[in-house]
């Protein structure tokens, strides 16, 4: 009786030493990412390699180090400071040849935390979703836009447990601190779930062409103030709030696929970019739209469509450039 006694008592001493063992855990956690009231800021990035791409465009495997390298120098030169945490999206096979961009660059910075995000477990977890996407794009197996790498940006409330994210393609070069791009986390109304810029080509006058044809006075696929369609090289993604949309939770389905492809009678090019750009359409209300200085995109895709400076435009000084398209970003003390 009395040996029951005692390894109760034990037991629960062991309990509550575990209990407080979590609990500093937590603190310390908490603390640790502390600087003057501020906490973590979450970034996710991209870095799997498009191989389909690899293959089509002449790429070399170093594209993607080249990239982020230049992506992550910038992020410390306008933010020497910030508290951040990368989230590197890639292949398990690619996770040492990032590590030799990140040793060299974050590991001198103690305000910098990383982790990777397996690519393959996602696929398998999120294999009939992906699979349906990819479905909706254009047919060609053989097109960088079918890989698996942009079709899956949609289910990000469910891969992360975070509350808050901003999502960045590695083609990107900060020109002002991170703060200003997180900021607009509190400018989103409570309906808006993610903030996005415009995509800044006729690209969308051109997908949306049949639903421009039967609706004649419709906005969609027009120059801002219309629906000009987004690009998704910079977006914020509020969790939380992509948790309890009912819209992007049916959308999410294949009759909300369905439902959205039919009604705009697009056939998708650009994988989950297209996704996002029907549900603006549909759902204006639930996306904050960023100013076209925090996704300045260079390519020169559409340069010679007569409407391309309506879509371009963009006077305000450029706080992130985006190189896409293998475009050239301007050096910082050069004018584009």
């Amino acid at each position: 009786m009395i040996r029951t006694y005692r390894f109760r008592l034990l037991l629960i001493g062991v309990c509550l030493l575990i209990l407080l063992y979590n609990s500093l855990l937590i603190y310390i956690k908490l603390n640790l990412f502390k600087t003057q009231g501020r906490m973590i800021k979450q970034i996710v990035i991209m870095c799997a390699t498009n191989y389909i791409a690899l293959d089509s465009m002449n790429l070399t495997d170093t594209t993607q180090m080249d990239s982020l390298e230049r992506l992550l120098l910038s992020l410390l030169r306008e933010s020497p400071n910030e508290i951040m945490n990368l989230n590197i999206i890639t292949y398990e096979k690619e996770v040492r040849v990032h590590l030799q961009v990140l040793k060299s660059i974050v590991m001198e910075n103690r305000t910098i935390t990383y982790e990777f995000i397996s690519l393959d477990e996602i696929k398998l977890r999120f294999e009939k979703y992906i699979e349906m996407s990819q479905n909706y794009t254009a047919k060609d197996r053989y097109h960088k836009y079918h890989d698996v790498t942009v079709h899956f940006r949609p289910l990000y409330h469910k891969i992360f447990t975070y509350e808050k994210i901003v999502v960045l393609d590695v083609d990107l070069e900060f020109r002002s601190p991170l703060d200003e791009l997180f900021n607009h986390f509190k400018q989103m109304s409570p309906n808006q779930i993610i903030a996005v810029a415009y995509d800044q080509t006729p690209y969308y006058r051109k997908a949306f062409r049949k639903y421009r044809t039967k609706n004649p006075l419709t906005s969609i696929g027009s120059p801002s103030p219309g629906h000009q369609g987004f690009n998704t090289g910079v977006m914020l993604f509020d969790l939380k709030k992509m948790r309890d949309s009912k819209e992007l939770s049916f959308h999410l389905t294949e009759n909300g696929y369905i439902s959205l492809f039919g009604k705009y009678q697009m056939v998708s090019h650009l994988g989950d970019q297209d996704f996002f750009t029907l549900l603006g359409a549909e759902y204006p209300y639930l996306f904050y739209i960023l100013d076209c200085s925090f996704n300045r995109q260079m390519s020169p895709q559409f340069f010679s469509d007569p409407l391309f400076d309506k879509y371009h435009k963009c006077d305000n000084e450029v706080k992130i450039y985006h190189g896409n398209g293998k475009s050239v970003i301007p050096k910082k003390d050069q004018n584009p």
